[in-house]
Formats: structure tokens, sequence, C-alpha cells
């Protein structure tokens, strides 16, 4: 059911009890996914842990730890049986990850075991930008035109074959690490280097895409799918358009404001890409530009959203996209029932450049404003940060609002996060 600010029961159901169970998480990428964890925790949930490095913050909500990396393709035939292994000495009954680069093991793993999850085929291809975008071809679905290169010498031929403005980005990347618009051949080749040092620090390859450069609007559709049921869908607004060089995304409001008949488009193109990806057990999260052609995909992931993005659509919509997702990876129909509550944003403080965090200032102001219903401190002062474009986007703080209009919640955060000084050395 899409949310529409229409009303609907305020009612709150009650969390599952599933103690004496056990969840198995793939990689951990950082402390802004602990809400997974929270989730799980509410519903009595031991976890099992599997990640390359030792449990830092994890450690307080895992029972057991697998020190693995999860998310390497070139050793999948030795990861997938130790992963296995693991968790079948834990009985684990359902396998989630909000890591991209882990959701193929997390899929053939609950394949394997006979849990709910995706296809493999699907996983592999939803991982893939290259293969996903063939795929989306195959669907008949509206997206770029985009070509596969490894050189300067393939990358600048490309570029000339779909004509400038063009993208560069990592075949296989996360957080918009590496994705740059280039408007001219000389571009090109600055761009080239800094998608593929990218690339190669997420996963050690070097393949990219260059890709037809989408205008208008970015909006992300997020899904709740249970037993092949389209049981949520919701569309959140990017409202800031995203002209480049880089495409960190730094406000999100939701329920959306576009028109009904835009809206609609947009939610029959998700349906689609949910079927044909046969993502019949899932919490998806799909991007789309609102083009002067009409809305075209950009990305679609079978995990949950990012950054805060969970949280307004809770507030704003009452529905618990992560804890979603550990429900339905222990075969448990979650609830899905919107409860309308008016609008929420979010808005990102982030750094203006690489470096050594030394002062955040304003927080407490920043949570006096009208509006504001949290202001996250994700980085504290003493810790390094990095930055777009060839790391991925790090948040220092969160500003989340609601308010009675989307005009007011978008007030209240950029308000609020102008309100939050920060320094980096």
């Amino acid at each position: 059911m899409a949310h529409n600010g229409s009303p609907f029961n305020r009612a709150e159901s009650p969390i599952p009890d599933l103690r004496g169970q056990t969840l198995l998480v793939l990689g951990s990428v950082g402390f802004s996914k602990r809400g997974l964890y929270e989730a799980a925790a509410r519903r009595g949930l031991q976890i099992a842990l599997v990640k390359q490095e030792p449990a830092t913050w994890e450690a307080g909500y895992c029972t057991s730890l697998l020190p693995l990396n999860c998310a390497s393709y070139d050793e999948f035939d030795r990861v997938i049986p130790a992963v296995l292994d693991f968790a079948r000495r834990h009985r684990v009954g359902g396998v989630v990850t909000t890591f991209d680069a882990a959701i193929p093991a997390a899929a053939e793993v609950a394949s394997r075991l006979g849990l709910a999850g995706i296809p493999p085929a699907a996983a592999a291809a939803l991982r893939d930008k290259s293969l996903m975008r063939r795929r989306f071809a195959e669907l008949g679905l509206p997206s770029a035109n985009s070509i596969p290169v490894r050189t300067p010498g393939e990358a600048a031929s490309a570029a000339a074959e779909i004509g400038y403005p063009v993208i560069v980005k990592p075949r296989m990347g996360t957080g918009s690490a590496g994705v740059l618009l280039a408007t001219s051949p000389d571009a090109l080749r600055d761009f080239f280097a800094t998608a593929q040092l990218a690339m190669q620090a997420a996963n050690g390859r070097d393949e990219l895409l260059i890709e037809e450069y989408l205008d208008g609007i970015e909006v992300c559709v997020d899904a709740v799918v249970a037993n092949g049921e389209l049981a949520f869908l919701n569309i959140t607004d990017n409202p800031e358009v995203m002209n480049g060089p880089s495409f960190g995304g730094y406000e999100y409001v939701t329920p959306t404001s576009l028109s009904p008949g835009t809206a609609a488009e947009i939610n029959a193109i998700n349906r689609r890409v949910i079927e044909g990806f046969e993502l019949a057990n899932t919490v998806s999260h799909t991007e789309i530009r609102v083009t002067s052609r009409g809305p075209r995909l950009i990305e679609a992931h079978a995990r949950p959203a990012g950054q805060r993005m969970p949280k307004i659509i809770q507030q704003a919509c009452g529905i618990d996209l992560l804890g979603a997702a550990v429900e339905i990876a222990m075969n448990v129909r979650p609830d899905t029932d919107p409860r309308a509550r008016g609008y929420a944003c979010y808005r990102c403080v982030c750094p203006e450049r690489a470096g050594i965090l030394r002062v955040v200032d304003g927080i407490d102001a920043a949570r006096a404003v009208p509006g504001v219903f949290d202001v996250e401190l994700a980085i504290r002062p003493g810790t390094p940060v990095k930055t777009l474009p060839r790391d991925h986007q790090e948040d220092i703080a969160y500003v989340l609002t609601e308010g009675p209009s989307y005009e007011a919640a978008r007030r209240s955060a950029q308000t609020a996060a102008s309100l939050i000084h920060t320094e980096v050395a």
C-alpha cells in the first residue's frame, strides 16, 4: 500500500517475540547501521555476526562472531561454506544484511539453508550495476544508457557514443563513492582515475561504467515485500537537484511532493522491478530520477535504505523498515499498516574535506529548533572522516524533523543543520 498522506489507524502493533531464535547478520559498515541490531534486540533475537574486522560497537548486540570477509567475490567458493558452517552451528533462523557487497552471500546462504531471502541470481544482478542495467533493459524498464569500460581509451569512446555530459562510476560500488559527472574529455580523464581508485578500494577491481546523465530530482522508493506480496510502498524526495560533479545525498523528505500521476508512475516502475527480479521476501530501496522525459531508474537494492531514511519513514508513516527486514528474514509477516503522522525530513552534516574531525558545536542549539525530534552525532571529535568523491559520504551528524507540511519539515531541518559548526584538520 502506498502512503499518500491520508489518515490511518494510529494504534501500534505489538512487536513479535522471537526469543530463543538466532539471526545471522552479514557485514557491518558502521555505527549508523545499529538500527538493524536494535530492531533484532527488541524482538529478543540472538545475533550471529560475520564481518572481517573485530566487533566494536556490535559486540554488545552479538552472541557470536565469525571473522570473515563475506563481501569477497574472488573467494566466494571459500566464503559460502564457512558461513554455512557457522550458520548451522548456531541454528540461525534468518539471514539479513544492510551491506550492498554482502547481499550476494546473504542470498546464497539463505537459499542453501531454505530460509527467506532473494534469488542468488537477482542478488548478483543487483550488486553488479552493469548486470542491473542489462536486466532493466530486458524487462523494458526506463533506465540510462550504460557502457562498461576498463581503460581511459574505452571510457573516451563510450562517452563519445553516449554524448556529454556522462556519469563515470564503479561497476560495483556503494555510497556514491567514485560517482562523478564529466562534462568534457578532460574532466573524464581526471574523474576516471578517481572512480577507479574508489572501485579498487572497495573490492580490488577496476571495472567502471560510463553512463548517460539523467536530469531532474532524485526520489527513493522503499518497499516491503513478504511472501510475494507488496505490502508497503513509499516515495521519499531528495529535493535538492544533484548536478555533480559528485553526488552526495544531504536532505530527504517524506511523503513525496510529486503529483499523484507521477507518483503512480514511479510506484508502477518499482513494482515491475520487484516482480522482474523476483524479490518475494525483502525490504528494497530503489533510486529513480524524475527527468524531463519521465522517471528513469538509477539503481535498485535488495536491502533497507541507508542513513536515516528508515527513521523518517517510521516517523511519517509508522512503518519500521529495519524491523520489517528482521521479521521477513525470520519468516514473520511484518506490520505494514501505515499510520500517517504528517511529514518528516532529515538533513546530513558532512565534512567539506577529509581529515581529523576536531570540532563539533551547536548540537544543543539544533535540538532546540521547533520541529526537531532528534539530532544524532554520528562521528565524534578526534575521529578521521572521509569525503566524496574517492570515498563514500561520511555524515558527522543528522538532524531529523517533523512538521504538518512538507515545507515546514524542510525548514526546520535546514535551520537546525545551519546551527551545527564543524572543523576538520
